[in-house]
C-alpha cells in the first residue's frame, strides 16, 4: 500500500469573496456634489423667501401707468419685476369693479345675511348720538334700546342674548372701554353746579370785604 503525501504548497485555499459595495456608497462616490449639497442642507436651515404685498393704491398706480404708456402685461412685468399673470388678474379685477378693487370680497360676501338691517342701523344711530353728547354707553343700555325697537316693530323671532350683542358690536365696530376721566360727561350737566360755585365765591368775597372794613 502506497501513501501519497500532499505538500502544503498545493493545498487548495478558498479565497474570501470581495465585499459588495452598497448602493449608498456607490452613489456617494459617483456623485460627490450631491453628498455636499445633502450635508449643507442638513447643517443650514431652509430660508423662506419674503414676498412683497402690494397695496390697492400701488396696484391702481401700476395699472394706470401701464395703460397710459400702452404697455402690455409682459412688458410691465419685465420693467416692474412682477409676474405677468398677477398684472392681468389685477387689471381684470379693476375693470370689473373699480370701486371695490383691492378689497377682500370673500369676507364681505360670506356668512349669513342680516335678518333685520334696520335694527343695526337704529342701534348705530342711537350709539352715535350718545357718543356725540359724550354720554356713557353700556351694554345694558344697548340691549334695552334694542328691546324697545323690536317691541315697537312687533318682532318676536330674535333673541337679545350676549352672543347677539357681541355680533352687533363687531358689525358696528364698537368696543368696550372703561371710563377713566370725569370730563367724558356732558358739560351741560355741570352748568348748574358751576353757577352755584360762582355764587358761593362772590358771596364769600363780599363777607370778607365787609369784615375787613369793619375791623
Amino acid at each position: 500500500m502506497v501513501l501519497f503525501k500532499i505538500d502544503k504548497e498545493y493545498e487548495p485555499v478558498l479565497k474570501p469573496k470581495p465585499k459588495e459595495e452598497s448602493k449608498q456608497e456607490c452613489t456617494e462616490v459617483e456623485n460627490p456634489s450631491q453628498l455636499k449639497s445633502q450635508s449643507q442642507s442638513q447643517s443650514q436651515p431652509k430660508r423662506h423667501l419674503k414676498y412683497h404685498k402690494y397695496t390697492p393704491e400701488e396696484k391702481r398706480n401700476l395699472i394706470a401707468n401701464s395703460a397710459s404708456k400702452g404697455q402690455n402685461a409682459e412688458k410691465t412685468s419685465k420693467l416692474e419685476g412682477i409676474g405677468a399673470q398677477n398684472i392681468r388678474r389685477w387689471t381684470s379685477e379693476f375693470n370689473k369693479d373699480p370701486a371695490n378693487f383691492g378689497k377682500d370680497m370673500r369676507k364681505q360676501k360670506s356668512g349669513r345675511k342680516i335678518k333685520y338691517p334696520e335694527l343695526d342701523e337704529h342701534i348705530k344711530q342711537w350709539f352715535q348720538n350718545l357718543r356725540q353728547a359724550r354720554a356713557p354707553v353700556s351694554t345694558f343700555m344697548m340691549r334695552n334700546e334694542a328691546r324697545k325697537f323690536i317691541n315697537d316693530k312687533n318682532i318676536t323671532d330674535i333673541n337679545l342674548s350676549k352672543g347677539w350683542q357681541q355680533k352687533i358690536m363687531k358689525r358696528l365696530n364698537v368696543v368696550k372701554r372703561k371710563a377713566t376721566h370725569i370730563s367724558q360727561k356732558s358739560p351741560l350737566l355741570f352748568e348748574p353746579e358751576i353757577k352755584k360755585f360762582v355764587d358761593l365765591i362772590t358771596e364769600l368775597r363780599y363777607y370778607v370785604l365787609q369784615s375787613l372794613l369793619i375791623s
